[in-house]
């Protein structure tokens, strides 16, 4: 008797796989649109001995150890660096020998359009 009821059970599951309708490709979902992110900033790299030139302006330092941080150099010395970091404001002060790199941001050019600079 249990076995016919078990027997009867998995005839009655399996059916009910059975009878539904094998996946079709599935349609691809919607996407959402793409973001129009603004253009990245260009950076110039500038030489250490350089940077007195940009005292109080926007500098990107990369260290020695793969960090990257920016903000406004503030001190300057053959030794070391200090910036007020973007955001918070805090002071980081870099020896000369952990910076890896220094750049200043440069702008980037409008596009020009030759048709519309026409004159008549």
């Amino acid at each position: 008797m249990k076995k016919i009821l078990l027997l009867a059970l998995i005839t009655i599951v399996s059916g009910a796989f059975a009878a539904q309708p094998a996946p079709t490709k599935a349609t691809p979902a919607k996407t959402a649109p793409k973001k129009v992110e603004p253009p990245k900033e260009t950076e110039r790299e500038v030489s250490y001995a350089d940077l007195g030139q940009y005292l109080n302006k926007r500098v990107i330092v990369r260290s020695n150890l793969g960090t990257v941080r920016s903000g406004t150099l503030t001190h300057y010395t053959q030794s070391q660096i200090d910036i007020a970091l973007d955001g918070n404001g805090a002071q980081l002060t870099f020896a000369r020998d952990s910076i890896k790199s220094v750049s200043v941001p440069v702008a980037a050019e409008a596009p020009t359009s030759s048709d519309s600079a026409k004159k008549n």
